[in-house]
Order: structure tokens, then sequence, then C-alpha cells
């Protein structure tokens, strides 16, 4: 079963990475909600989930206040993650 669970927390975060690399942000985001479901406390998800709605040219004030708390989940759960602080 934890196999299983491995798998799909890699599936879904590589789902999200290039669907961030292609400009899908909204399966991007989807990708990071499933990863979360599996590992409240994956670090990368909150990360890419982030830059999902930051990079989506749609975001408005709303989804950059929901990136933001994503990068602090993301802070808080890994202080030392560089990507982050930077």
């Amino acid at each position: 079963k934890e196999k299983i669970k491995d798998f799909k927390l890699n599936m879904y975060s590589n789902i999200a990475v290039c669907s961030l690399k292609i400009k899908e942000f909204s399966n991007a985001i989807l990708a990071c909600e499933e990863v979360l479901k599996l590992d409240n406390w994956n670090v990368k998800a909150y990360y890419l989930w982030a830059w999902s709605w930051i990079l989506d040219i749609n975001s408005g004030i709303d989804e950059l206040k929901l990136a933001i708390d994503d990068l602090w989940a993301a802070l808080m759960l890994n202080p030392g993650h560089k990507p982050i602080k930077e």
C-alpha cells in the first residue's frame, strides 16, 4: 500500500511540474491538490502550488494571497528550503 502511495505522489508531482512547464496552471494546481491529499506535509507540492497561482496570467489578488499562504506553509514545513526563501 505504501508503494502505491509513493507512486501516486511521484506521478502527481511530475504532472504538476510538467503542467507548469507547458503553462497549464489549472492542471498543475489540481495535481498539487492530489499530492496534498496523500501527504499534507509535502513541501514540493506547496511550492509548486504557489508557483501555479503566481504564474497564471488570470490570477488576481485572491490567488496571489493563496500563493503566499502556500509558500508560508512550505517554509514552515522546511525552513531551510532555499528556493522558497528566494
